[in-house]
């Protein structure tokens, strides 16, 4: 067993270093990743549309519901349009994603605003909550910036994550280190 898990450690390790690499690759690439983002999304609603088509032909007749085609069929061609059309597609991901920053700020805002009375960490919360609304605003008027914002959060996310999987790895080894010297002092 402590083979198994020497083995593994380090497969664990390279993992968190190419996380941290493909970080830096969406901090440098925001358009590219927000295209990404855009084409899956669209490739997503093509194929959830098509499977519903295919479940319709492939149902008994008795238990095929037209309204159920009707959507399918909207939903494939929604798909066709968001991929044949990446820069409206990528347009309305940075609106979506910019309005629920402003609505997320707006909260932050209103609750800090409550507790701000109560302790003065809630002019914090008021301070961080109307950035993140103005930035959210920044991504729904500028194309720019909502690239830059939806890659620096994914960006982030796979930074902490990578550097979390890369000290997990290193966890590993020092137990496995551990219990290779707990069975050489029981021989």
């Amino acid at each position: 067993m402590i083979r198994l898990l020497k083995r593994k450690w380090w497969v664990t390790f390279i993992q968190g270093i190419l996380l941290v690499i493909f970080s830096i690759y969406i901090f440098m690439n925001p358009v590219a990743i927000l295209a990404s983002i855009s084409f899956w999304v669209g490739l997503v609603v093509l194929i959830s549309g098509s499977i519903g088509i295919i479940a319709w032909f492939m149902a008994p007749k008795e238990e095929r519901e037209n309204i159920n085609l009707f959507l399918s069929i909207i939903t494939a061609i929604v798909g066709i349009v968001m991929l044949t059309h990446i820069f409206t597609m990528m347009k309305l991901v940075t609106v979506v994603f910019g309005a629920w920053m402003v609505m997320a700020g707006l909260a932050v805002l209103y609750s800090g605003w409550g507790a701000k009375k109560e302790h003065s960490l809630g002019w914090g919360a008021v301070i961080t909550g109307l950035l993140a609304a103005l930035g959210g605003l920044a991504m729904i008027l500028n194309f720019s910036a909502g690239a830059i914002g939806i890659s620096t959060w994914l960006g982030i996310s796979v930074l902490f994550t990578g550097v979390a999987i890369i000290l997990l790895g290193l966890i590993k080894k020092r137990v496995i280190n551990a219990v290779r010297g707990a069975a050489a002092d029981l021989k």
